[in-house]
């Protein structure tokens, strides 16, 4: 991966300094190019010293010059400057022949901000001499001349050679160091991220990258941490998941297996013993007894998956929570009645909108109210009442009985968990129901010890609909 990334980062520096060059020949074309469209409508080009001679240094002809922001010289035999009108950078002078030549040789260096053209006369018998500023000109060229060969040539070539090999080395050398700590920048992220990507791979989702990188690798470490942070809690559910699908599995056999071990032991008894009629009736009632105990926990089993499954809905109508609690418990009555139970019954007149499955809600408060029955000794007396305020509406399901161990309050709506009273036949799932019964209708069950003994279910529901 190293390799392909140096190989990658080089290639694209090759590219960009390609790029560059040719960027750089096609600038000084394009200014050879504007050049030579500008020098057919520059002023300077149309009054060349020439103009003023074919007209034989007429004040019209100057004054078209002077005109244009242009100045006009001449150059006599005794070689004195003489301005005649127009811009005067120079002013009249007489000069020698050496500061004529300097006068000359300095018009023509790099950096002269005037555009000076010089003609001789030999009509006028002296030098004609027109000025322009310059408003901005690029002093670049490469002179060779083309008529005579010079003894030089072949030294001057090889130092232009050697510039340019020399020139060629340092760029290739200046694209190979910068390639080699770009890919840097690249690599060390990369490299945190592949080991990072092994980590999780082979199992430990704990790993984090923390990398010193640019803001695009910190923005991937980031989102990195955050997919492992994801995956390792998902793999503990499922580990969980796992764990709890066993003691589930482990749970059923065991419940399951204390009835059918019953039920095949006295059928073995009836089929090959010779049994009285009295025995026979009292093998075939437990029997029963224990295949009904089976049967209730299968369809235990089959109701809580059920609510589980995610294409289960609840068949839902609007009621009115005091009075759908109060046909309820009425119905209820002559249970409670028969367990010998008393019942306090506190629902007051009102009225509360609720949406219900009456089916699925009805077995919430039948099992609660069974659970109270089943897991108490006689006398006891079970209460219910409802109420409601701002925060929603609340039914309490209470009992005066022996209580719950508080060590088991915080288990008690997992599957399987049960107070083992004396008297219990309880599957261990009723109150899992009951809890996924509540939540599937947007409320909330919760248990706790009841002062005065025993203990209260507390079921608190929301309304988006209330009434005074």
């Amino acid at each position: 991966m190293k390799s392909r990334i140096n190989t990658q980062v080089l290639r694209n520096y090759v590219y960009l300094l390609v790029f560059i060059v040719l960027v750089l020949f096609i600038g000084l074309a394009m200014t050879d190019f504007v050049n030579h469209i500008l020098s057919q409508n520059l002023v300077k080009d149309r009054f060349p010293p020439s103009f003023l001679i074919r007209n034989e240094m007429e004040e019209s002809a100057i004054a078209e010059i002077t005109e244009v922001n242009g100045g006009v010289y001449f150059i006599d035999s005794n070689l004195t400057l003489d301005h005649l009108g127009g811009i005067d950078p120079f002013g009249s002078k007489a000069m020698s022949r050496q500061e004529f030549t300097r006068f000359l040789t300095d018009s023509r260096k790099v950096g002269f901000p005037f555009s000076l053209q010089i003609e001789y006369s030999e009509t006028l018998q002296g030098w004609v001499v027109v000025v322009f500023p310059t408003s901005l000109r690029i002093d670049l060229a490469i002179v060779a001349n083309q008529v005579y060969e010079s003894n030089d040539k072949d030294a001057v070539m090889n130092a232009i050679y050697s510039m340019l090999i020399l020139l060629g080395l340092f760029l290739s050398l200046g694209v190979v160091v910068l390639s080699r700590l770009g890919s840097r920048q690249f690599l060390k992220p990369i490299r945190k991220l592949s080991e990072a990507v092994t980590q999780v791979k082979q199992g430990n989702y704990s790993h984090r990258v923390v990398m010193k990188a640019s803001k695009e690798f910190e923005a991937v470490g980031k989102l990195f941490n955050e997919m492992a942070e994801e995956v390792e809690k998902k793999e503990e559910a499922l580990v969980l998941a796992q764990e709890k699908r066993q003691q589930l599995i482990l749970d059923i056999s065991h419940d399951l297996r204390n009835p059918l071990s019953v039920i095949l032991g006295f059928a073995d008894i009836l089929t090959n013993q010779e049994t009285t009629p009295q025995q026979q009736h009292q093998f075939s009632s437990l029997i029963k007894n224990h295949g009904l105990r089976a049967k209730t926990l299968i369809d235990s089993l089959f109701d809580l998956s059920t609510l589980e499954s995610a294409e289960f809905k609840m068949k839902k109508t609007t009621v009115n929570g005091y009075e759908y609690l109060r046909m309820t418990i009425a119905d209820l009555l002559p249970v409670i009645e028969q367990a010998g139970c008393g019942v306090r019954v506190d629902i007051p007149d009102g009225h509360f909108d609720l949406e219900v499955d009456p089916a699925w809600m009805d077995r919430v408060f039948t099992n609660l109210i069974t659970n109270a029955i089943q897991h108490n000794e006689r006398p006891i007396t079970i209460g219910i009442s409802a109420s409601q305020d701002k925060e929603g509406f609340e039914v309490r399901v209470e009992d005066d009985g022996v209580g719950i161990d508080a060590m088991l309050i915080p288990t008690l709506f997992d599957r399987f968990t049960t107070s083992k009273q004396v008297g219990s036949e309880s599957t261990g799932l009723g109150l899992s129901i009951v809890k996924k019964v509540v939540e599937l209708h947007g409320g909330q069950i919760r248990c706790e010890s009841n002062q005065e003994g025993g203990c209260v279910f507390i079921l608190s529901f929301i309304s988006a609909v209330e009434h005074a």
